[in-house]
């Protein structure tokens, strides 16, 4: 009779373990639902995020109608002239990024490259704070030139200084812009560029 019970003891003890074992899988799967759910709400944060740095409302600079931000070319052709200040130091509050270029002026026809660049006040950008660069064919007749260019950029920490410098084909000349910014809200999973210009 005795070692009839023991096959029973058997039983009970592996469905223990099984229960045991399921009880460790549902676990899992509560702390992978669980995951799944702030996975879900940090890709709807991060949405919102990014949303509002594409389509949030724009700010120009220089601010006002009389303000102009004259760019020139080094004396030779197809060489950067000087860094030259676009939004002084603490001047945006919020983190920011250029997402337009407006060429107002040019001093002759030419093809032009623009670089920009943010760097704290008083300095001028490094290769590591070079944030982009463009490039147009500007044609007759002059007073008509302007024309606005697309441009995206990284975030820009808040209080920053933004610089441009410009070169041409011919050198010796010089350009009128100004500059259309954005609010930038980070993402959760920020990618940092290289340090070494352009990637």
């Amino acid at each position: 009779m005795l070692e009839a019970i023991s096959p029973i003891d058997t039983n009970v003890e592996s469905l223990q373990t099984d229960i045991a074992s399921l009880d460790t899988k549902a676990t899992g799967i509560s702390d992978d639902l669980s995951d799944v759910g702030t996975n879900v709400e940090q890709s709807l944060t991060d949405t919102g995020r990014f949303e509002l740095s594409i389509c949030g409302r724009f700010r120009i600079y220089p601010r006002e109608p009389s303000q102009t931000i004259v760019l020139a070319t080094d004396a030779l052709a197809d060489t950067y002239g000087v860094w030259t200040q676009v939004i002084a130091a603490d001047t945006v509050t919020v983190p920011f990024h250029v997402v337009g270029v407006l060429v107002e002026a040019i001093s002759a026809t030419g093809t032009y490259m623009i670089q920009f660049g943010d760097c704290g006040g008083g300095l001028t950008p490094v290769e590591s704070e070079i944030q982009g660069e463009i490039r147009f064919v500007a044609t007759a007749p002059v007073a008509r030139s302007t024309v606005l260019i697309p441009f995206g950029c990284r975030g820009i920490d808040a209080n920053r200084r933004v610089m441009a410098r410009t070169k041409n084909n011919s050198g010796g000349d010089n350009v009128t812009i100004s500059v259309s910014l954005r609010r930038y809200v980070e993402v959760s999973q920020e990618v940092t560029p290289l340090a070494t210009w352009p990637w």
